[in-house]
């Protein structure tokens, strides 16, 4: 085993995955995670095959994963037309015999921490360790806890996500997230309290005049939906949970998708409740001068938090992973103390186009989900819509090997 030791700031997803990363490579490491314990949160996460490739070649999961979550070759699309909804054809993803899967984030997050505790020779975890700062120095780095316990290691990896402490010591200021200007609501519900149309298959995209619906199968007999809408900023820490918890935010999605009576838009809507409705308020982070300094590195939303309008918030972190894990392999193995900086940069350099390209399909994802109140331009927008998919399509569902089908693992380093 090698003698390096990283610490991993952030227990959440991809702090564990890059542990049984550097595990894999031989190389200890320490998780620290501010929480008292494993955090049961968030709904459904879509795991294309970009981020199955690191499942499946890096973190040596991807069979685990698909025994608890859905696998499926294609996202549907349904269009509102008539009073009613029509499918109009959909987007592939089926890469390399590798096909994507839906799963709860508490489901994955659990199949990650029972694996590193397989791994317990190579990775510690501590919960309740809240970072306070960092001493960074030629022989290697420190963090400071809150309660006064420091801890060394070679080099210190910030996946602590966009609130990063570890950002704000990398760029030597605080960068503040921007709000995406769109808020996102939906519940999890008993996939027999639903009423899904025979021929529809999920996950489905429900494309209206009012907004999109997205409808993922959980696995274990629920489905999660999935809309948003744009709604003024509230603050971070206390606004949101207010607003949702005065039951305001219920309303406002009943008032907004009252008058679409189809199914099964209107049994979703119709049962959503503020006792049972789970929200996120996106933000995202402004493209960082860097990730790095000589022994500190960010990845994932530490670095470049994109709104998950694509289904690739969590993918891109796994990227990170699927990258930066080799390059740390590569050079433990090579040189028994090797420059961490030059290793940092080249993954930075191989990283920012890829998050790039992503954030410019996110935010046209974005787009096309907006309101389109208007008779006309929705007329246009529904007819432009099946003509895309039927014309570039094949049997009307798209293909994009270059987004969805991409794999990290293919860098040459």
């Amino acid at each position: 085993m090698s003698s390096k030791h990283v610490i991993i700031v952030g227990g959440g997803l991809a702090g564990p995955a890059l542990a049984i990363a550097l595990a894999r490579q031989s190389i200890r490491s320490t998780i620290l995670e501010r929480h008292a314990s494993v955090q049961d949160i968030g709904g459904v996460i879509m795991l294309a095959p970009n981020a199955m490739c690191v499942m499946d070649k890096t973190l040596g999961l991807s069979d685990q994963l698909r025994k608890v979550g859905t696998s499926f070759d294609a996202i549907n699309i349904w269009l509102e037309r008539g009073g009613g909804l029509s499918h109009v054809g959909g987007f592939s993803t089926l890469f390399h015999e590798r096909s994507s899967i839906s799963i709860g984030r508490p489901v994955l997050h659990q199949t990650l921490m029972d694996e590193c505790e397989k791994l317990k020779d190579k990775i510690n975890i501590r919960f309740s360790s809240r970072l306070r700062s960092i001493n960074e120095g030629p022989e290697g780095v420190e963090a400071i806890l809150e309660d006064g316990h420091k801890i060394s290691g070679d080099i210190l990896i910030g996946a602590d996500g966009i609130g990063s402490k570890v950002r704000q010591y990398v760029l030597g200021e605080t960068i503040d997230p921007t709000y995406s200007g769109i808020f996102m609501t939906g519940m999890i519900l008993p996939k027999s309290e639903i009423s899904l149309p025979p021929s529809m298959s999920l996950p489905v995209f429900s494309y209206t005049r009012h907004g999109t619906f997205l409808i993922f199968d959980m696995g274990d007999g629920n489905v999660q939906w999935v809309t948003s809408f744009e709604a003024k900023e509230r603050d971070r820490k206390t606004g949101w949970a207010e607003y949702v918890q005065s039951g305001q935010a219920v309303k406002d999605v009943k008032l907004k998708y009252g008058d679409l009576r189809m199914d099964p838009i209107k049994s979703m809507v119709d049962k959503l409740s503020t006792e049972h409705v789970r929200f996120w308020a996106p933000y995202l982070m402004p493209p960082l001068e860097r990730w790095h300094t000589d022994r500190v590195c960010m990845i994932g939303d530490a670095a470049h938090a994109i709104p998950p309008s694509a289904g690739q918030g969590a993918a891109q972190a796994f990227e990170d992973i699927g990258l930066l894990s080799r390059l740390l392999g590569k050079a433990v193995a090579e040189n028994s103390h090797p420059d961490f900086g030059p290793i940092f940069e080249r993954f930075e350099k191989l990283r920012r186009p890829r998050i790039d390209q992503v954030r410019t399909m996110t935010v046209r994802a974005e787009a096309t989900r907006r309101e389109t109140s208007n008779g006309l331009m929705w007329w246009l927008k529904g007819t432009g819509t099946r003509a895309v998919f039927w014309l570039l399509g094949k049997n009307g569902y798209l293909s994009n090997e270059d987004f969805l089908g991409y794999d990290v693992n293919a860098l040459p380093l």
